[in-house]
């Protein structure tokens, strides 16, 4: 190339050949140049939306393993006896074991999804405003038999969980809790 430009300038030739292929060349290298950075744009934009789209990990909470457990203390609306009422974890264990009639007529499984029904919607607020945006309640017994199954809303932030694990006389029966926070 240098030695075309000393050819060139010995002979006296028109330099504007010269200059016009160095100025293409600098636009194809500013175009190149482009080129790249689009690329990596689109990439990045891509690996930014499988990120997204990925569920979330499910993170322990204490905040929701206390609800839990106070939860388990709730009195109920099932009275066994004129003076005993069974708590939410009492419900629990009789539907799981022998679905026990309260002094209503109803039975414990009966009881104990009116009582989940009241306790989520009242303890886990779902709302455009609400810091919880969707929550997953579930009591597995043996053999992954299900015995209640909630959820309400639609999860698109952090999933926090808690699990409780409870005894009967013939079965180990668990708690699970899984609340969506907003982002």
């Amino acid at each position: 190339m240098r030695t075309w430009t000393v050819y060139n300038w010995i002979w006296g030739e028109d330099m504007k050949r010269e200059r016009n292929h160095l100025n293409k060349r600098g636009q194809e290298e500013i175009v190149g140049f482009v080129l790249i950075v689009l690329l990596v744009s689109v990439i990045a934009v891509v690996f930014l939306a499988i990120n997204v789209r990925k569920p979330s990990e499910k993170l322990p909470s204490a905040e929701i393993e206390s609800f839990l457990q106070s939860s388990m203390k709730y009195s109920s609306e099932c009275l066994i006896t004129a003076k005993r009422r069974y708590t939410f974890k009492d419900l629990i264990v009789s539907c799981a074991e022998n679905n026990e009639r309260c002094m209503n007529s109803k039975s414990a499984c009966e009881t104990m999804n009116y009582t989940a029904n009241n306790l989520l919607g009242e303890g886990l607020r779902i709302c455009a405003d609400c810091p919880n945006t969707a929550y997953r309640f579930k009591i597995v017994g043996d053999s992954n038999r299900t015995i209640l199954s909630l959820k309400e809303g639609n999860c698109t932030g952090t999933i926090t969980t808690a699990l409780l694990s409870l005894h009967t006389y013939s079965e180990r029966v668990r708690v699970e809790v899984e609340v969506c926070k907003a982002i």
